[in-house]
């Protein structure tokens, strides 16, 4: 165990374990399996929740750059005023 990896959840070897020690060998297999689903089901919300985010960032990121772009004077302003009230 101390020569493993901090993210390795691979299941220990049960084969040539006293009687003993083996259902602990096996609660802890157990244990590394709930951990890894968990880590799993975390790693696809986070991915989920960035793809989430990407379409408002990119549409306020347009928005940013069409006002930039825009004349000053009252043509921008209506323009800022409408995209802020959506």
């Amino acid at each position: 165990m101390a020569a493993r990896a901090a993210d390795d959840l691979s299941a220990l070897p049960e084969a040539h374990l006293p009687a003993e020690v083996r259902p602990l060998v096996r609660e802890l297999n157990g244990l590394f399996r709930r951990v890894d689903a968990a880590f799993a089901s975390q790693r696809h919300f986070v991915a989920d929740a960035a793809h989430e985010l990407r379409s408002p960032l990119a549409a306020l990121k347009l928005q940013a750059q069409a006002l930039r772009r825009a004349p000053s004077g009252p043509d921008r302003d209506w323009r800022w005023s409408a995209s802020t009230k959506a």
